[in-house]
């Protein structure tokens, strides 16, 4: 067998079966984040990473504020609180160069993130960050009794997260809560 052509056969297994290359880059993933733990370098990249996690639940609690604040607005709704519940976290699509090179009996392909900074400081460039998914949302508010104030609530927060009427449940607050 020549070199390259094992690989070659791989790549072409996975992309005739997507879910297997769904499933083999999540296990090549989690090998590098077990591998990236293991080693024991500890300092600014695993500050990045808490970060970054620190950064997508606190963007979640904030559209979360964010939707009570205006929620609470609406004429007769009283104090509000919001849960929202996500399909999937924001994801970070990092800028890939690619490298193809031919031969008369082959063909190979290699992506690699674009890095910036120098040294130890390296980061990988972003290219987009897509926002979390919203599976959907319940919402608590004292004013919520009233059916006109319901279906303002509801259609405030269709409108802001972009989900069904099937995907937001409007409750009103016990007596006790809104105290």
């Amino acid at each position: 067998m020549k070199k390259g052509e094992g690989v070659k056969k791989l790549a072409d297994y996975l992309k005739a079966h997507p879910w297997l290359e769904v499933t083999f880059y999540l296990v090549l993933a989690g090998i590098a984040v077990a591998l990236f733990l293991m080693s024991g370098n500890s300092g600014s990249k695993e500050t990045k990473v808490d970060t970054a996690v620190e950064s997508t639940s606190a963007g979640a609690y904030n559209m979360e504020e964010r939707l009570c604040d205006a929620l609470s607005a609406i004429k007769g709704a009283g104090k509000v609180q919001v849960l929202i519940s996500y399909d999937a976290s924001e994801e970070i699509v990092p800028a890939m160069t690619v490298n193809e090179q031919q031969s008369d009996s082959s063909e190979s392909r290699s992506e690699q993130p674009v890095t910036v900074g120098s040294g130890g400081g390296e980061e990988a460039m972003v290219l987009m960050v897509r926002s979390a998914t919203v599976r959907g949302a319940i919402i608590i508010a004292e004013g919520a009794e009233d059916v006109s104030v319901r279906m303002d609530l509801m259609r405030a927060a269709q409108a802001i997260l972009d989900v069904p009427s099937s995907k937001v449940e409007v409750f009103p607050m016990s007596s006790g809560e809104g105290s």
